[in-house]
């Protein structure tokens, strides 16, 4: 029994956790990120899913939220957390019909021009 409740508080409390870190991890990267002025067109190549973030981290990933293939987005600075180059970007689903903003690895796009600055 004392088991299953462990199990079960670990459950509870492990996305709070991860939440946690995530946050930490995008402060961080707003010190250092690199500003793209003017900002930057692109377009996605990667051949499957490329998912939002939210903080530049493989563990802040979206379920759920993400791009293909030709989709088109707007890039606002770039962040290289030691082993990833990610990008802050924009794009506007037309499935919400809104705009979307997080991170994303930079190598699933491709550039295709400067948009203007302010």
């Amino acid at each position: 029994m004392k088991t299953l409740l462990l199990i079960a508080l670990f459950c509870s409390v492990f996305p709070l956790l991860h939440a946690e870190d995530c946050v930490k991890i995008e402060e961080k990267a707003e010190q250092k990120e690199v500003q793209i002025i003017p900002r930057w067109g692109m377009k996605v190549i990667a051949p499957t899913r490329v998912y939002f973030h939210s903080a530049p981290s493989n563990a802040c990933k979206i379920r759920d939220l993400f791009m293909i293939k030709n989709d088109h987005i707007t890039a606002y600075s770039t962040y290289d957390d030691g082993q990833e180059q990610w990008v802050s970007i924009m794009y506007f689903s037309k499935r919400l019909g809104d705009t979307v903003q997080g991170w994303a690895k930079l190598k699933d796009f491709e550039y295709t021009g400067t948009m203007s600055g302010f």
